[in-house]
């Protein structure tokens, strides 16, 4: 059975980027990457901000994990136009992908933004692989043995 204090520590050590946080709540570990944080946009004020989570809760019993994402981005201000405001929140439990590429001016000067969620999730998997632990089989997967 793999070690659950040695896999929370390794998962812990992933977040030796800044942008990287990393929150254990019992067997619920989630790791989160902020990839998005602009304040005083050009042409305006206010603030874009934009992260990626995964969330993989660990079964002591069984050895098995499981995991979620969640990616969300907001942004706020004022510009001529007038007030604006923007929320998404996407969620899943399957296969996702989010690569993001973005280019702009803001007070700060020029910024060159890009992301590609698949490095934090295959980063996760490895440390998840590496102390023994297995993914959990859906339904598909436990009804036909796979």
């Amino acid at each position: 059975m793999p070690d659950l204090t040695s896999t929370i520590s390794a998962l812990q050590a992933l977040a030796t980027d800044p942008n990287i946080a990393v929150s254990v709540d019992g067997t619920r570990v989630i790791i989160t990457q902020d990839y998005r944080d602009t304040s005083d946009l050009y042409a305006g004020r206010g603030d874009q901000k934009a992260w990626f989570a995964v969330d993989v809760t660990l079964d002591a019993a069984t050895g098995e994990y499981s995991k979620s994402f969640t990616q969300r981005s907001t942004a706020s201000g004022a510009n001529s136009g007038g007030l604006f405001g923007s929320s998404e929140v996407r969620m899943s439990s399957g296969y996702v992908r989010t690569i993001r590429k973005e280019k702009g001016v803001s007070t700060d000067g020029a910024f060159d933004t890009s992301f590609d969620s698949k490095q934090l999730e295959t980063a996760v998997e490895r440390v998840l692989t590496e102390t023994g632990w297995t993914k959990t089989r859906g339904f598909w997967g436990r009804l036909f043995g796979r």
